[in-house]
């Protein structure tokens, strides 16, 4: 193997888990953007308490990938009864705590 094929791999596989973080970011932010208008139809039309919102709620919440972010934004916006009114419709306007990333 050459020196420089050695030296690419070796960046490569530095920057693997960089990238891999924030391709899961944007793959998080836009399944926020595409969840939101479902869980405001369906809270609208069915209620927050149906098997649709409920399941909505959990995609929403596993977005975040730390627990402590994910433990606040579910105090926030899914277990206060009216915390889905609030939501953003984009995630980059959700408050600093409750940010996907």
């Amino acid at each position: 193997m050459s020196y420089n094929l050695m030296n690419s791999i070796k960046f490569l596989s530095k920057i693997t888990p960089i990238a891999n973080y924030y391709i899961g970011v944007y793959q998080a932010r836009e399944t926020y953007k595409k969840i939101i208008p479902a869980i405001k139809y369906i809270c609208t039309t069915k209620g927050r308490n149906s098997i649709e919102a409920k399941g909505l709620f959990e995609i929403l919440a596993s977005l975040h990938t730390s627990p402590a972010r994910a433990s606040y934004f579910r105090g926030y916006y899914i277990d206060d009864p009216e915390g889905w009114k609030k939501l953003p419709d984009d995630p980059m306007r959700l408050p600093f705590p409750h940010q996907i990333h």
